[in-house]
């Protein structure tokens, strides 16, 4: 309009807001190549890290990973749903054992199948051995079935496959969730089993309990090409074998 007033901003105003701007971009950048994340936990309390790896990650370089002195165990995508089984389970398996790492399989836990068939494929394919960590259920909303049932029954279809898994195998497994799972199925309360709580922005809530904690999602380290998940333990190496 002819009679509207310009309003003039002051210069430190704009600067400032264009170098929040520049400073929140180049942030993000850094977060998303891996380079810079927003939360660490102490080594001084937190000394046994470990990585999660599934077919995404590619050939990894099992001897220049284990080569940090920091990572010491890995979880290893072997299966998900009722047929599906990851391609690079069987020699990341082999590979990472002959690294020296404690390894583990996790099951991703589709929705729409049924738990049983879900249980079986993933003992046909990962039944621990002895020197294996436990199994664990990664249970999450992203890349899952669209149709999601009532808390109740996830958590009902979860407990049916621990039940079964741990009672095939005599281990008690691990229980994966995202912050997104964790507060839709079980209010952000006590899960009743081992937790492994992914938390890539804050440290876990204090009193959330969990074993494995998942720090990073894009983490960069050796013998991986692109981003990885790095995890930590609540215990000691000793603790870990003994898991």
């Amino acid at each position: 309009m002819d009679n509207a007033r310009r309003v003039a901003w002051p210069g430190w105003l704009v600067g400032g807001a264009l170098g929040l701007t520049v400073v929140m971009w180049a942030g993000w950048q850094a977060w998303r190549a891996g380079w810079w994340r927003p939360v660490t936990p102490d080594v001084a309390v937190h000394a046994v890290w470990g990585v999660d790896v599934s077919h995404h990650q590619g050939a990894v370089d099992w001897v220049a990973l284990a080569g940090h002195h920091n990572l010491q165990f890995a979880y290893l995508k072997a299966t998900e749903g009722g047929d599906f089984t990851d391609r690079r389970y069987a020699q990341n398996l082999e590979a990472a054992r002959a690294a020296g790492l404690k390894v583990g399989a996790y099951h991703f836990f589709t929705f729409c199948r049924p738990v049983e068939e879900q249980v079986a494929h993933h003992l046909r394919v990962a039944t621990p051995t002895p020197d294996m960590l436990p199994p664990a259920l990664d249970v999450e909303l992203g890349g899952n079935c669209q149709q999601v049932p009532a808390p109740q029954e996830v958590r009902a279809r979860v407990t049916a496959w621990m039940n079964a898994v741990r009672e095939k195998t005599g281990r008690t497994p691990l229980l994966y969730l995202t912050p997104e799972a964790w507060r839709r199925f079980y209010g952000n309360r006590d899960t009743g089993w081992p937790l492994w709580l992914r938390s890539v922005w804050t440290t876990p809530a204090s009193g959330s309990g969990w074993t494995l904690w998942q720090f990073a999602n894009r983490a960069r380290v050796d013998g991986v090409t692109g981003p990885v998940d790095l995890n930590t333990f609540v215990g000691t190496r000793a603790a870990l074998d003994t898991l």
